[in-house]
């Protein structure tokens, strides 16, 4: 029990006015014999010979196919005729839930903003945000701040145990570019937050319905730390392995009640009140862990 030819036949187009809206529509009709007489329709409409549900019309890849409808030949019983028929109407095309198997319907993506507070020393004017007396307020003025996250959802077979492990909380080790899909930022500013979802079963099939979070943070994920303290290293006899912690006074040699800058080797003397207008030295940690996201995405078929 096969198909063992497919002929395409003829094609139709057709333009119309719906709603004030141009609408086009397409037909191909495809002529396949089986090996026997009485075929079962769901075998001639699984021939791969035939366009799949929601692939596009050659030349205008906006009409979707929404609809195959196939016929037995009542003198020849066994040729069928398959009538493919496609539309550019928004009102028709569900592509989401076009394919009967859920397991092959493309991801899809979601965007949406996500809130953060974040500690801020300068207003938008440009101006330090001291009390009267000059000194910064404790505890410091925060800033609600909005950031572009998104998500990506698709149907696999199995939960992604593996992935879930290494790559949640981490952040791209090198640019990802993925233009077509809204997809492009460099290294250190995408962050894999985890993923969600649950399993269902749709149309005879067990299968998870897997949802991945992305966030972005424009400054990058492993930010630099300023170094400052209140206290500054003494050597002993010339080697680090010696030293004692000094407490860091003022000019009068008061106890002092903001950290100061310091260098890579010992303090600079200057009262930390503004890293940006200063030289300060900052130290690079590595917060989270740098994981390649181009094999990420490709778990959801982008």
């Amino acid at each position: 029990m096969a198909i063992i030819s497919c002929v395409l036949k003829k094609r139709t187009a057709k333009r119309s006015l719906t709603g004030g809206k141009l609408v086009r529509t397409y037909t191909a009709v495809y002529h396949l014999k089986s090996d026997i007489k009485n075929e079962d329709p769901n075998v001639v409409l699984s021939f791969p010979g035939l366009p799949p549900l929601i692939s596009g019309w050659p030349s205008n890849p906006g009409a979707f196919l929404v609809d195959q409808d196939p016929q037995q030949e009542q003198d020849t019983p066994d040729l069928w005729v398959v009538t493919c028929s496609y539309t550019n109407s928004p009102d028709i095309r569900t592509p989401d839930q076009a394919n009967e198997n859920p397991l092959l319907r493309p991801a899809v993506i979601e965007r949406h903003p996500v809130q953060r507070q974040r500690v801020i020393d300068r207003d938008v004017n440009d101006n330090l945000i001291v009390n009267l007396a000059g000194e910064k307020f404790n505890p410091p003025i925060e800033r609600e701040e909005h950031a572009p996250a998104f998500t990506i959802s698709k149907n696999l077979v199995t939960w992604p145990y593996a992935m879930e492990i290494g790559y949640t909380d981490g952040v791209n080790d090198s640019d990802v570019v993925k233009p077509l899909v809204g997809i492009a930022y460099a290294a250190g500013l995408l962050k894999f937050n985890g993923f969600s979802g649950g399993q269902r079963f749709e149309n005879g099939i067990n299968f998870w319905a897997v949802t991945g979070e992305f966030e972005v943070d424009w400054i990058g994920w492993n930010k630099k730390i300023v170094n400052v303290g209140f206290r500054e290293k003494v050597l002993l006899g010339g080697t680090d392995d010696v030293f004692l912690l000094m407490p860091i006074l003022g000019n009068n040699g008061e106890a002092i009640t903001e950290p100061v800058l310091l260098s890579e080797t010992q303090m600079t003397g200057e009262v930390f009140k503004d890293p940006y207008r200063t030289s300060p030295v900052l130290l690079d940690y590595q917060r989270y862990r740098p994981v390649p996201f181009n094999a990420l995405l490709a778990l959801f078929g982008i």
